[in-house]
């Protein structure tokens, strides 16, 4: 137990190493630039002081005493609070250094910054920023809040910066040359082109495919990709850049919602990823009040509830991933499946970059390149593993599809061979049979004076041949039928004498309901083994003394033919299975039969082009319907 601890401590320690990107410079000494520097954080030179009523002035902030200033030794974040912030930093350049530099101040999303520069002779020069400030007026139209200051040379020149923002109080400062600046915006600028490409590219391709599949899960994934990409254009600035280069409130407005996109995106596919309806029923609605809870916040992003109320829905955000990847590790201690594998660690590294993100935003991690830009690194590590989730499974669909066809091939030879045999043997049975039937019928042809036992003992012969040829034929049809070797003829048939002709099965019982001049263009010998067959079970499994209706109508330019008796019905699972192959209901028990006649009326149908339904209730009786379309 304790080397885990001391383990996961070891890790722990490397973590906060990594994000704290090496030791920070001694908090509010000045910063120092020399010849040849092109780039300097501020990281550790600022002070903080906080102005909760928000009505300091610049002149009080400078009298405040010094204890009321909070010497930072890295960028820091107040998190969520309306309190205003005022940071203090203090720069000083050699003569050799360049005289002109970039202020570029950060996040982004940061809605009110004023800037004043004071000298040593106590001349202030004041310039405002932020995301209130329309792109298009800013002083330097780039993504941060950026303006060219000038110092001069070996004098200390204090910068005051006061923070107001209804967001994350997460400020950042950095000095660059003009030079260094522009080959950074566009270091940056392509970097997050390729990973918004990325995701868009990713975004658009689930979405063609989950709407094709119609596949919600995948509609919801691709949602989370365009969540993630309002996330990079939103806090980091480029939403002002694209969408809205004149309004700030539309700024807000686009910042607001990628804040809360992904909260309203992620659990829903969750819902979708883990199947919960029938994994994690009551889990699930957890889930959906998350989403919807986000959603409804949508509307407050201009109130100052919405202060309170982001922090509560991003921890909730955290929270489903935590409790879904728990979820995942559960469904793969049932059952190991690589694809939750997958999803396991791709989600688990986009967590890890939200987090850390998030831990930058809220205080709790320093601010820097790897937390700044945390759910970059942690998505572009979530592609990475999809891509090989996507190779594994085009592999697998590659390794599957050949074992189909391979298995197809086997299938196909298999049912040849079949139809051979069965052809076979039905010309074997056949030819004996016949020769019964013919020898049963000369003996009473010929023979005379032959007592009433011997000659119902020859119409016994006779019977039983004619019953073994019309097992062979039917047989035959079927196999005809299911290998489409048996293609219907149609041709226009009145429908009231093709139905008459199945009223000598039973006159007494059989009930038909036809127009007598309609009439339809169809297979008539098909469509009577069809009919015949269904009118034959009817008859069979169903009370001697009931009714069975046959009724032929139109149904726009198609034909419905429904068979219905009152017999002892189907349950729903006899029903689902009717159809299959040999089946036979448990109603059927005790009575002859093969389990081919309703197979063979479905075949029949489908040649047509045709829908088969039944409807059928124990104890109710049984009404299959035909629908047969025109030619």
């Amino acid at each position: 137990m304790g080397q885990t601890i001391r383990q996961w401590g070891g890790v722990v320690v490397l973590l906060w190493l990594i994000l704290g990107a090496g030791p920070a410079a001694a908090a509010g000494e000045p910063l120092r630039l020399a010849e040849g520097d092109a780039h300097h954080s501020l990281a550790g030179r600022m002070a903080l002081l906080l102005d909760p009523g928000g009505e300091m002035t610049l002149e009080q902030a400078r009298r405040a005493p010094e204890s009321a200033f909070r010497p930072l030794d890295r960028f820091w974040s107040g998190g969520f609070t309306p309190t205003i912030h005022w940071f203090r930093f203090t720069v000083m350049r050699e003569p050799s250094a360049p005289a002109e530099w970039i202020l570029a101040m950060g996040l982004p999303f940061l809605q009110d910054i004023q800037l004043f520069q004071l000298d040593e002779n106590g001349a202030t020069t004041q310039a405002r920023l932020g995301a209130k400030i329309p792109f298009a007026l800013r002083p330097l139209q780039t993504s941060h809040h950026a303006l060219r200051v000038h110092l001069p040379p070996t004098r200390p020149v204090t910068f005051f910066v006061r923070v107001e923002s209804n967001t994350v109080k997460a400020f950042t400062a950095d000095l660059w040359t003009p030079a260094a600046y522009l080959a950074n915006q566009t270091r940056e600028s392509a970097t997050q082109g390729m990973f918004l490409g990325l995701l868009g590219i990713i975004g658009f391709v689930y979405t063609i495919f989950g709407l094709w599949l119609r596949d919600w899960g995948l509609v919801a994934y691709a949602a989370v990709c365009f969540s993630l990409m309002m996330q990079v254009l939103g806090p980091h600035g480029y939403g002002a850049v694209l969408f809205a280069p004149a309004d700030y409130h539309l700024v807000i407005l686009f910042t607001g919602v990628s804040a809360l996109s992904i909260t309203i995106a992620a659990p829903i596919m969750w819902v979708h990823f883990l199947d919960m309806r029938r994994h994690y029923p009551r889990l699930r609605w957890l889930y959906f009040g998350l989403s919807a809870a986000s959603a409804l916040t949508l509307p407050l992003i201009f109130q100052p509830i919405y202060l309170k109320l982001v922090p509560v829905m991003s921890l909730g955000g955290v929270a489903i991933t935590v409790i879904s990847l728990g979820l995942v590790i559960h469904r793969l201690r049932q059952g190991f499946d690589i694809k939750l594998v997958y999803y396991f660690f791709a989600f688990l590294a986009i967590g890890v970059g939200a987090a850390a993100l998030m831990g930058g935003l809220l205080g709790v991690l320093p601010i820097n390149d790897w937390t700044r830009h945390g759910l970059q690194w942690g998505s572009i590590g979530h592609v990475v593993i999809l891509i090989f989730a996507a190779t594994h499974r085009i592999k697998r669909i590659q390794i599957d599809k050949f074992k189909a066809e391979r298995q197809a091939e086997l299938e196909r030879k298999r049912a040849e061979e079949q139809r051979h045999m069965t052809a076979m043997l039905s010309h074997e049975f056949r030819t004996p049979l016949a020769a019964i039937d013919k020898a049963a019928q000369l003996v009473q042809l010929t023979e005379s004076g032959l007592g009433e036992g011997t000659c119902e003992r020859l119409s016994r012969i006779r019977d039983l041949s004619a019953r073994l040829t019309g097992l062979i034929d039917l047989f035959l049809t079927a196999e005809a039928l299911d290998h489409g070797g048996l293609q219907p003829h149609r041709a226009a048939i009145p429908l009231a004498p093709l139905l008459e002709s199945l009223r000598e099965r039973a006159p007494e019982r059989l009930e038909l309901v036809v127009d007598s001049s309609l009439s339809f263009s169809l297979d008539g010998d098909l469509i009577l083994i069809a009919v015949g067959n269904l009118v034959d079970n009817a008859l069979k499994y169903s009370p001697p003394e009931s009714r069975v209706t046959v009724a032929a109508q139109r149904e726009g330019a198609g034909l419905l033919l429904r068979v219905r008796d009152r017999g002892r019905g189907l349950t729903p699972e006899e029903v689902e299975r009717l159809g299959t192959r040999y089946f036979r209901a448990q109603s059927a028990e005790g009575t002859k039969g093969t389990g081919l006649g309703v197979h063979m009326a479905q075949a029949i149908v489908a040649s047509h082009g045709g829908a088969f339904a039944v409807q059928s209730r124990p104890g109710e009786g049984t009404e299959i319907t035909l629908r047969l379309p025109p030619a």
